[in-house]
C-alpha cells in the first residue's frame, strides 16, 4: 500500500510538470553517485506544452543553492522567462554525501546528472549553465564535454581558477600542506574536512585547457576586489574560450554582496539574449 501511495504521488508530480499551465516550484531528490541530490526547479508561467529555456545554478564550495545572490539569480531569471533548476552537490546543502569525499570528479558528475533529467523533461527547450565560485569550475569543465548541441550557454561568475595554483602552492586560503603527499584532509575554518581526493582532482584539473573547447557564448564576471578569486583568473577563461564576454565588475567582491541586485538582473538579461540566437 505504501508503495502503491509513493507511485501515485510520482506520478502525479510528472503529470503535473508535463500538463499543468502557470508556474511550477517543486523540490525533489535524484539520484547521484554519492547518494540522493536536492533539486529545486522552478518554472515561469507558460502556456500548455510551451517549451522554455532552462538555465542550471551551481553553487560554491560548502555553499548551498539557496545562497542570496544564487536565489536573487534565480528570481530573474523567472522574471525574463527563462526555467530555473538549482541543486546542491553531494556533501553539500540538503543533498547526501559526506563532505569530505566530495571531489572535482563526482561534483561534476553531479552536474552531469542534473542535466540528463533536465534534458528530458518536455518543458526543456534548451539549458544554459551557470557557476559561481567552484560551481563556475565545474560548469566551465562540463560544458566543452556536451557541447553547443546540448548547452546552450555559460555563465562564470568568480570561476575557481585559481584553485590548481592554490593546491601546486600547498596554500589553501591560508591552509598549509605538502602539494606531494597529500594530508587526509584539511580542517577549513568553519569545521569542515576538505578531502584528500579533492585536493587532488583539483590540483591536477585541466581547467582552461578544458573550458577553452566550449565554442558556445559564454559570460564571465568577475568582482575587481575579489580576495578569494582574484580577477586575472576571469582575464584568462576571456582570453581562452571563443565566445566569452568579460565583465570585470567594480567594487564588488567574491560573494556579489555589492552589486547583486545589478548584477543578478544583468545575467538574466544576458541568458535572456542568448536563447533569442
Amino acid at each position: 500500500m505504501k508503495l502503491l501511495k509513493m507511485i501515485i504521488a510520482v506520478c502525479a508530480i510528472i503529470v503535473g510538470l508535463t500538463c499543468k499551465a502557470g508556474d511550477v516550484d517543486s523540490t525533489f531528490y535524484l539520484n547521484g553517485q554519492m547518494g540522493r541530490l536536492n533539486v529545486h526547479l522552478q518554472l515561469p508561467d507558460r502556456k500548455n506544452s510551451e517549451k522554455i529555456p532552462v538555465v542550471i545554478i551551481c553553487h560554491g564550495l560548502t555553499g548551498n543553492q539557496n545562497e542570496p545572490f544564487i536565489s536573487k539569480i534565480a528570481a530573474d531569471a523567472l522574471k525574463e522567462g527563462l526555467g530555473v533548476v538549482r541543486f546542491d552537490f553531494n556533501g553539500h546543502g540538503k543533498s547526501d554525501g559526506d563532505f569530505q569525499y566530495m571531489d572535482a570528479l563526482n561534483i561534476q558528475d553531479d552536474l552531469n546528472r542534473v542535466i540528463a533529467w533536465t534534458a528530458e523533461q518536455p518543458f526543456t527547450k534548451d539549458i544554459s549553465l551557470l557557476g559561481h565560485s567552484l560551481g563556475g569550475i565545474v560548469a566551465g569543465m562540463v560544458a566543452p564535454e556536451l557541447g553547443v548541441d546540448k548547452i546552450k550557454s555559460v555563465v562564470l561568475i568568480a570561476s575557481g581558477g585559481v584553485v590548481p595554483d592554490l593546491m601546486l602552492m600547498g596554500n589553501f586560503f591560508g591552509i598549509m600542506f605538502d602539494p606531494w603527499n597529500l594530508p587526509e584532509y584539511l580542517t577549513l575554518p568553519d569545521g569542515k574536512k576538505l578531502g584528500r581526493n579533492y585536493l587532488q582532482t583539483m590540483r591536477d584539473l585541466p581547467i582552461y585547457q578544458t573550458a577553452a573547447k566550449y565554442t558556445g557564448p559564454t559570460l564571465v564576471l568577475n568582482g575587481r576586489k575579489d580576495t578569494v578569486v582574484p580577477y586575472n583568473y576571469a582575464i584568462r577563461y576571456a582570453e581562452v574560450m571563443p565566445g566569452a564576454e568579460l565583465h570585470i565588475i567594480e567594487n564588488e567582491s567574491h560573494g556579489f554582496t555589492v552589486t547583486a541586485d545589478e548584477t543578478a538582473a544583468m545575467i538574466a538579461r544576458w541568458l535572456k539574449v542568448q536563447d533569442s540566437m
